[in-house]
C-alpha cells in the first residue's frame, strides 16, 4: 500500500522514473514521448477533443514496447507499437484528474527504456459569455490577455464559453490608448461591460459630416469658421490618427499648392488667396511634417509680408485685428502676428489711443495673475516665464507711453523679487539634475537607498513638478526595469525578474499618482503587473526542484529497504531513519507548495497527496514504534 502511495507521490511531483528489479533499484534510461496535439496538459471533456495521439521517439530500430495508464481513459486500437492513441473518457467524477500514460520499451538485449507523458482532464466548468462594446471602429478585444476578436461601433464582440468568475477584459484600437476591466462573468448570463475610447466619437461623427459638406461646397479654408479645414483640424485635436480628416487636409494643401500658379498678377486675389492657404499650408507642414509644401509656404509668406509692409490699415480695422489676437490670448506671441506689437503699431501713431492702452495694460495684468497662479502652484519656471512678460509690459508703457504706474506698483517690486528666488530655485534645481544625471549615467537607478537617480529626480519634481528631463530621465529608469526584466523572465532567472519587476511597478505607479509628463505604456503595465503576479509561483516552483531530486534518491534507498526486508533481512534500523528524512522533506515539499500565491485543481491535488503520503507514513512509523515497545 505504502510503496503504491509514495511512487505516485513521485510522479505527481514530476520526478525522474523509477524501477525496481531483482532486489536492485536503479533509474531508468528515459524516453522522450511526444503527443498530438503538442506538448498539451490540459484538457477540457466537452470541448470536442475525443483522443490523443502519443509517439515513443527513439534511434533504436529493434524495441518492443508495452504501455501503461494511470488515470481514466484507455487506449483504442493496437497498443503494441510505438506510437498509441489514448481516448478521453466521456465524463470524471471530480472536478479534474490526472492522467499518466507510460512506455516502457525493452531492446534485443533485453534492457529497458521508459518515459512518460502526463495531463490534467478537466471537468467542463460551468461557464457565461461577454458582450463588449465600443465606440471605436476595428477595436480588438483581448480576453484574459487572448485576442478574442474584434469589436465596432453598433456591432459589439460576444465571447461565449467564458469561465464563471472574475475575467479581464482589455481592448486596444489604433490612435487610442488600451483600456481594460473586470467582469464577473456568472453561469448562463451574459454580462456585458463598455468601454468608451474615444469620448467625443459623437462630436467626431458630426465634425466629419460638417467637413465633408463644406469640402464638397468648395469651402476648403473659407470663409473664416465655416469651412471643411477648420473641421478636419479639430478633429485631428480630438484623434491625431483619423486618417479620413488626415487625407483630406492633405488635399485641400494640395490644391493650395496647384492654385499658387494660377493666381498671376491679380495682387487682391493673391493677397485674399494666400490669407486662406496659409494657415493650411503651415498646418500641413508643422504638423503632418509635409516638407514639400515648404517653398509655397515661403512664397506665400513673404508676398504678404511685403503687401503689408505696403499697405497702411486704417487705425480701427488693425484695432479689430488685435482685439481677435487678444480674445485668442495671442498676447505677444507668436513674432509677427501678436496683439502687443499691433497696439504698439496704432499707438506709435496715436500715443492717446485709449483702447490701446487699455488693453496693454489688461495684458500686464492676467501676466500677473497667471505668474501668482504658477508661482503658487510651485511651477517655477512657468511663473518666471510670466513675470518677466509682466515686466516687459510694464517697461513699454513707462519708456514709451510715459504711464509708470505699473513699473511703479508695490507688484513690481514684489515680482524683481521673486525673480530673484527663481533664479536660486533654477540654479538649485539644475545642480540637482546633474546631481541625478550623474548617478544616472551610473547606473544607479534606485540603488543606494540614501542616494539615487530616481529619488534625485523626485526631489527636482517637487519644487517643479512638469520638469520635462526629469521626467524623460524617470521614463528611461522605467524602460530599463520593463526590458530588463522581460530578459530575465525569459532566461528563467525569476527571483531577479521579480526584483526587476517590482522596481518597474514602483515607478509605474510614481508616474500615474503624479500625472507624469510621459505616462506608461498601458499595455506594457498590465503585460508585466500580470506576469509579476505569478512570478512567487515560478520562484518556488525553483525551490522544490532540489527537494524532489532529493527525495527521488531517498524513495530509491526505502525501496531497496523495503524489498530486503521482504526477503527476510532486518533493516529497521536504516528503514525508519530514512522514512524519517523522507518524511521531512515531505513536509518541505507540502509547505512550498502551501506558499503558492495561485492554487489551480491540479496543485491542490498535489497537495493533499503529499499530505496523505506523509501521513501514512507517519502512520506506519508509530505502528513499527509500538510494535517495538516492551509489553507491561
Amino acid at each position: 500500500m505504502y510503496r503504491k502511495q509514495i511512487v505516485f507521490t513521485l510522479f505527481v511531483l514530476s520526478f525522474p522514473c523509477l524501477i525496481f528489479m531483482g532486489g536492485q533499484a536503479r533509474a531508468q534510461t528515459v524516453l522522450k514521448l511526444v503527443t498530438d496535439p503538442p506538448d498539451i496538459k490540459k484538457i477540457s471533456l466537452g470541448a470536442g477533443q475525443k483522443a490523443v495521439k502519443i509517439k515513443v521517439l527513439t534511434d533504436i530500430q529493434d524495441g518492443k514496447f508495452s504501455w501503461n495508464i494511470e488515470g481514466p481513459g484507455g487506449f483504442s486500437g493496437d497498443a503494441a507499437g510505438s506510437e498509441v492513441t489514448y481516448s478521453l473518457p466521456e465524463g470524471i467524477e471530480r472536478e479534474s484528474a490526472q492522467v499518466t500514460v507510460t512506455a516502457t520499451m525493452t531492446d534485443t538485449r533485453g534492457e529497458t527504456s521508459a518515459g512518460q507523458t502526463a495531463f490534467t482532464l478537466l471537468n467542463p466548468l460551468p461557464s457565461g459569455s461577454i458582450r463588449i462594446i465600443t465606440d471605436v471602429l476595428n477595436t480588438d478585444v483581448y480576453i484574459n490577455d487572448t485576442l478574442e476578436g474584434t469589436a465596432q461601433p453598433g456591432e459589439p464582440l460576444t465571447a461565449e464559453a467564458v469561465p464563471v468568475g472574475d475575467t479581464f477584459v482589455r481592448v486596444k484600437a489604433q490612435g487610442y490608448p488600451a483600456k481594460s476591466k473586470s467582469v464577473l462573468v456568472e453561469s448562463g448570463q451574459v454580462s456585458e461591460v463598455g468601454f468608451e475610447l474615444n469620448p467625443q466619437a459623437e462630436r467626431i461623427e458630426k465634425l466629419l459630416k460638417e467637413g465633408d459638406m463644406f469640402f464638397g461646397q468648395r469651402q476648403f479654408a473659407a470663409p473664416e469658421k465655416n469651412n471643411a479645414f477648420e473641421r478636419y483640424k479639430e478633429i485631428l485635436t480630438i484623434n491625431p490618427e483619423n486618417i479620413h480628416a488626415l487625407k483630406k487636409i492633405r488635399e485641400i494643401a494640395g490644391l493650395c499648392k496647384q492654385e499658387n500658379a494660377s493666381v498671376g498678377d491679380d495682387h487682391d486675389k493673391a493677397v485674399k488667396f494666400y490669407q486662406q492657404c496659409i494657415p493650411v499650408i503651415h498646418y500641413a507642414l508643422n504638423t503632418l511634417g509635409d516638407r514639400a509644401l515648404e517653398d509655397d509656404f515661403r512664397e506665400m509668406e513673404t508676398f504678404l509680408k511685403q503687401s503689408e509692409a505696403n499697405t497702411v490699415k486704417p487705425a480701427e480695422d488693425m484695432l479689430r485685428e488685435g482685439d481677435a489676437l487678444f480674445d485668442q490670448v495671442y498676447f505677444t506671441t507668436p513674432a509677427g502676428k501678436n496683439a502687443f506689437e499691433i497696439y504698439k503699431t496704432v499707438l506709435a501713431a496715436d500715443p492717446e489711443n485709449q483702447h490701446a492702452r487699455e488693453k496693454i495694460r489688461e495684458m500686464g495684468k492676467r501676466y500677473e495673475i497667471w505668474g501668482n497662479t504658477a508661482y503658487k502652484k510651485n511651477a517655477f519656471l512657468k511663473a518666471g516665464f510670466y513675470y518677466r512678460k509682466y515686466l516687459l509690459i510694464a517697461s513699454y508703457m513707462s519708456q514709451s507711453l510715459g504711464d509708470a504706474s505699473l513699473e511703479s506698483s508695490p507688484v513690481t517690486r514684489e515680482i524683481h523679487n521673486r525673480l530673484k528666488e527663481l533664479k536660486a530655485i533654477a540654479q538649485s534645481l539644475e545642480n540637482l539634475l546633474k546631481e541625478a544625471d550623474s548617478l544616472f549615467a551610473l547606473g544607479s537607478f534606485v540603488l543606494p537607498k540614501e542616494k539615487n537617480a530616481f529619488d534625485t529626480y523626485k526631489e527636482v519634481l517637487k519644487t517643479d513638478p512638469k520638469n520635462r528631463r526629469a521626467w524623460v530621465k524617470i521614463h528611461d529608469i522605467l524602460k530599463y526595469f520593463g526590458s530588463a526584466g522581460n530578459n530575465e523572465y525569459d532566461r528563467k532567472n525569476y527571483r531577479e525578474s521579480k526584483n526587476l519587476y517590482g522596481n518597474y511597478l514602483l515607478i509605474a505607479q510614481y508616474m500615474k499618482d503624479n500625472k507624469a509628463v510621459y505616462l506608461p505604456d498601458e499595455t506594457e503595465f498590465w503585460e508585466i503587473q500580470n506576469r509579476f503576479g505569478k512570478l512567487e509561483n515560478l520562484i518556488i516552483a525553483e525551490q522544490l526542484e532540489p527537494f524532489t531530486q532529493k527525495l527521488s534518491q531517498e524513495l530509491e534507498v526505502y525501496e531497496k529497504l523495503r524489498t530486503e526486508e521482504k526477503q527476510g533481512a532486518d533493516v529497521s534500523s536504516h528503514k525508519i531513519p530514512m522514512m524519517k528524512t523522507i518524511i521531512g522533506d515531505l513536509k518541505e515539499i507540502e509547505s512550498l507548495y502551501e506558499q503558492l500565491p495561485i492554487k489551480d485543481a491540479a496543485i491542490l491535488e498535489k497537495i493533499d497527496r503529499v499530505r496523505e503520503t506523509r501521513e501514512n507514513m507517519e502512520k506506519e512509523i508509530a505502528g513499527q514504534t509500538d510494535n517495538q515497545s516492551p509489553k507491561q
